[in-house]
C-alpha cells in the first residue's frame, strides 16, 4: 500500500483534528474542524463559513498544520500543508449532513458555506509498533538505563 494512501486512511479514522493557522499578526490559532473527507484529491477537506476567523486567517497566510490523535491506537498525526477555498457545489452536497445546519443556519445553500481544500506538502505520523503494555515496560527499561528500540517505541514515519 502506497504510504500516502495509508496516511489518509489513517486520518479518516479520526474525526476531528486541530487546524492551526496563522492569523494577520503571524501570532498561530488553532480551532476544532470535523474532518469530511481525506484523500479525494490528495487533500483533507473540511466545511468552514467565509466569515470566520480561520477562513480569514487563510486568507492571509494559506500555510497551515492539522493535527490529529487517535487515543485508542496511541496515533498522533501532523500535516502541514496549504489551504484553499472551494465553492464546488457537487463537493458540498455530496458531503453536505443535515446535522451541519447547526453550523449553517440556511442548510445547503448558506451564502457563509464553503469547503477547506488542505493539500498536504508533509505530515509525521507517530504510530508505536508496540502494545501498550510493552510500551510500558520499553519505558521502565529505558528509566532503568537499559537499551531499547526508540524507533519501534515512537513508531515515527515521515512523509514528504
Amino acid at each position: 500500500m502506497d504510504d500516502w494512501q495509508s496516511f489518509f486512511e489513517k486520518i479518516s479514522d479520526i474525526k476531528f483534528t486541530m487546524l492551526i493557522t496563522h492569523d494577520a499578526d503571524g501570532e498561530m490559532q488553532a480551532r476544532p474542524f470535523t474532518t469530511q473527507a481525506a484523500g479525494r484529491e490528495g487533500a483533507v477537506w473540511f466545511f468552514a463559513r467565509t466569515d470566520t476567523a480561520a477562513v480569514r486567517d487563510i486568507g492571509t497566510s494559506d500555510k497551515v498544520l492539522l493535527c490529529y490523535t487517535d487515543t485508542e491506537k496511541g496515533r498522533f498525526i501532523a500535516a502541514a500543508g496549504r489551504a484553499t477555498l472551494s465553492h464546488d457545489r457537487a463537493l458540498i452536497e455530496e458531503f453536505w449532513e443535515p446535522a451541519y445546519q447547526t453550523f449553517f443556519p440556511q442548510g445547503i445553500d448558506d451564502p457563509a458555506l464553503v469547503l477547506l481544500r488542505i493539500a498536504i506538502d508533509h505530515a509525521d505520523i507517530w504510530n508505536p509498533q508496540q502494545s501498550a503494555m510493552q510500551q510500558l515496560i520499553s519505558v521502565t527499561k529505558s528509566a532503568l538505563g537499559m537499551k531499547i528500540d526508540k524507533e519501534q517505541l515512537s513508531g515515527h514515519q515521515e512523509l514528504k
